[in-house]
């Protein structure tokens, strides 16, 4: 029925014999249809995108929630590096990630001080302003000074001390400088031990 109006409308209409002619000359169509096309490409990298940054936050919200648990362990570090795989954008990801490498406690995946500092130094390319990670790079360069100092030097032990006393005194939770605290303090008997076998 339906298909026997349109045939009757077009032979109405003459349209079975005569050419459809284009109003749009040749080159306006070439140009619509590479617009369309970039659209189409935009589209597509807007979606993707989109799907990469929620993929990203569903791992974000994992390492948000066990980082206000004050757990810095291996599932965090896991969570948090399949966040960043996904999408590294986010500002949010780049304030967790200096907050977990500074205060990561695991033992599974072995982290040095220098790698947590050039991750936070990473999070800090992102947006060099935030005083989160301006304090946890301050606070773990304190330690590494501390530290740095009291091997070279045992007769420094007690400025290393005084370093370390002070980045605590600066941030409490620092478990680093907690660390290398009770470490120096167990050097003197480490020291003496080995001298008298």
């Amino acid at each position: 029925m339906t298909l026997n109006c349109l045939l009757g409308l077009a032979q109405y209409y003459n349209f079975g014999d005569a050419e459809i002619q284009s109003v749009f000359p040749a080159w306006r169509r070439r140009v619509s249809l590479a617009l369309a096309l970039l659209l189409v490409l935009a589209g597509w990298w807007v979606v993707r995108e989109d799907l990469a940054r929620r993929r990203g936050a569903q791992y974000l919200q994992g390492v948000m929630a066990r980082a206000r648990a004050g757990l810095f362990d291996e599932q965090t570090l896991r969570l948090l590096r399949r966040s960043l795989a996904h999408y590294r954008r986010n500002t949010r990801l780049q304030e967790y990630r200096a907050l977990v490498y500074f205060n990561y406690r695991g033992q599974d995946i072995p982290l040095d001080n220098l790698q947590r500092i050039r991750e936070v130094e990473a999070a800090l390319r992102y947006d060099p302003n935030s005083p989160h990670k301006l304090i946890n790079l301050g606070g773990m360069s304190q330690v590494i000074q501390g530290a740095l100092v009291a091997a070279e030097r045992p007769e420094r032990w007690r400025q290393a001390r005084q370093l370390l006393q002070q980045a605590l005194q600066f941030n409490p939770r620092n478990t680093a400088a907690r660390a290398a605290l009770q470490r120096l303090d167990r050097l003197p008997d480490e020291v003496s031990a080995t001298a008298n076998p």
